[in-house]
């Protein structure tokens, strides 16, 4: 698999997400409210567009819709241009192709620092059991989790698969079917790590690295890294 080749984007941010249309949206690094929150951003096609909310995670779904979390562990959904509190709490979300959503919840489930997996089942949060710190839904609708350990684990028909082969730090999924992952292994000066994708049976190898990891419904994945600069792989 050959590597990828990577194109600097405009702007800084913390975290990334690629909707099912191929809208990025990131948390910026301009500072909203007092509380540890940055601005949530999408790109219009030319420019940033500020959406008037703060987060700390940022997960975009369809038509226009995005889910975050924010400093206090607190649940936002923008829909319709507006963002609307959630019940429960998170320190991670994430919104499948066709609107699942899914977060970590805020209460730590191992010793280790993992947090329980809840899907939204359109009234309230369900209990998936696992944990972990990140976590993306794949275009199956597979559940994909990186816990403290690094180690990936896949719930899929109610049941829980793992560890799979490799470690990680964050984790993304592509409309296309793809999966990637960043790994534990530095690969810059600044603290970088490497870029892989799920071939089925492991990670490969993709070239370039960063921090947090997303994917569009091309499969291209899209990177923040150490430096808060953003870059879309092709």
């Amino acid at each position: 698999m050959r590597s990828l080749r990577f194109e600097r984007l405009p702007g800084l941010a913390q975290d990334i997400s690629v909707s099912p249309e191929g809208t990025p949206w990131v948390i910026g690094t301009n500072p909203v409210g007092q509380q540890g929150d940055y601005g949530i951003l999408f790109w219009d096609g030319r420019n940033w567009a500020d959406t008037r909310g703060g987060g700390w995670r940022i997960a975009s779904g369809p038509q226009g819709s995005a889910c975050t979390c924010n400093a206090r562990g607190e649940i936002y959904l923008y829909e319709r241009q507006v963002w609307t509190q959630m019940p429960g709490g998170a320190i991670d979300v994430a919104v499948g192709t066709g609107g699942q959503l899914c977060i970590l919840g805020n209460e730590q489930v191992t010793p280790q620092g993992d947090y329980g997996v809840w899907h939204w089942s359109g009234q309230r949060w369900t209990p998936l059991g696992g944990g972990g710190i990140r976590l993306t839904v794949a275009a199956d609708g597979a559940i994909w989790v990186v816990n403290s350990a690094g180690e990936v684990w896949v719930y899929q028909r109610q049941a829980w698969t793992g560890p799979l082969p490799g470690l990680g730090i964050d984790i993304g999924a592509g409309g296309d079917g793809s999966v990637w992952l960043i790994g534990t292994n530095q690969v810059s000066p600044t603290g970088d790590r490497g870029l892989y994708r799920w071939n089925g049976q492991d990670w490969a190898a993709m070239g370039g690295g960063g921090l947090n990891v997303a994917a569009g419904a091309d499969g291209r994945p899209w990177v923040t890294n150490a430096a808060y600069e953003i870059y879309r792989g092709s």
